[in-house]
């Protein structure tokens, strides 16, 4: 009932305002509610299911430039509504209840805002004015997140946290036969353009339900990888003397990571260039391991600070 009635869905024409009126019939309802279980059990979808319509909205009103536009997929509403249920909400709260997911990502997660990541950079670089430490960050920007996750990878990152196999073989099967279609102000395209296993067409699609926990579970995957294979870090030791220091690598709200080091653990100062080669070596590792995912920077958003 939180759905937005407004919200442009279903290529069919199913619009979500039918399965709105149909919540007061229980008798009507409990058919179509069959009808998302069954798929979602067996893994198998309903043809209609894989049909997307994709909207361009501009980013700079007034100044359609190819590059500068933001694809919206309009997703059937009940597959969609599969996908916010099952992913956007069992699935994401079942990561939280059992600490699956990075502390390091606040985004497309109940209860975090972008506030939370920017006042954790702020106590870090005031850690630093505070306690004299040199500190060197690189902001990271990927590009079209969403609609570069590779359906597979993100798969095994689901089922590794708990997703059953027939969600994401339905998720899978959804995408592979997809098929595409253009909406724009002169209406929908009659010819389509389609998903195939010799030639694949990555991404879960912008305006999936799916697509932010999706994010979500295959960064902190990333996240994990980055720590465990980067030498250097964030450090902000205790102000008691203590070893209750914390130490981390990245800090991200959905595709915008930064990453840093400092020399916080340390006894001395770590000259300047030195500690720009260890962002380098950090900043990189961070590239490749997004580039394996299917992700890719966009250099042109990205920048760095010392």
């Amino acid at each position: 009932t939180k759905w937005n009635e407004n919200t442009s869905t279903s290529p069919s024409n199913f619009h979500l305002g039918l399965y709105k009126a149909l919540i007061h019939s229980n008798q009507v309802l409990s058919i179509f509610t069959l009808l998302m279980n069954l798929p979602l059990k067996h893994g198998k979808p309903l043809s209609r299911w894989e049909n997307s319509t994709m909207c361009m909205i501009e980013k700079d009103i007034g100044q359609p430039k190819i590059h500068r536009l933001r694809l919206i997929h309009l997703f059937e509403a009940d597959m969609n509504g599969i996908a916010k249920i099952i992913w956007a909400r069992r699935f994401i709260y079942h990561c939280q209840d059992h600490n699956l997911l990075h502390s390091s990502q606040h985004g497309g997660l109940p209860g975090f805002e972008t506030q939370h990541v920017l006042l954790k950079f702020r106590m870090t670089t005031d850690s630093a004015l505070l306690m004299r430490h040199n500190l060197a960050v690189n902001n990271n920007d990927a590009e079209a997140c969403y609609d570069r996750i590779i359906p597979a990878i993100n798969g095994i990152s689901h089922m590794s946290k708990g997703m059953p196999a027939s969600a994401i073989h339905l998720q899978n099967s959804i995408l592979l036969n997809m098929k595409y279609s253009v909406k724009t102000a002169h209406g929908t395209s009659t010819l389509t353009w389609n998903n195939s296993e010799e030639d694949p067409k990555f991404g879960l699609g912008q305006g999936g339900g799916w697509s932010p926990p999706g994010w979500a579970s295959l960064s902190t995957d990333m996240i994990n990888t980055h720590g465990k294979t980067t030498e250097h870090g964030m450090t902000i030791p205790s102000v008691t003397g203590s070893n209750d220091s914390t130490t981390r690598t990245i800090d991200a709200y959905v595709d915008d990571a930064n990453n840093g080091v400092n020399d916080g653990d340390n006894q001395t100062s770590t000259p300047y260039f030195e500690l720009l080669n260890q962002l380098e070596q950090s900043s990189q590792k961070w590239e490749r391991i997004l580039n394996i995912t299917g992700g890719n920077l966009n250099l042109t958003k990205c920048l760095c600070s010392l």
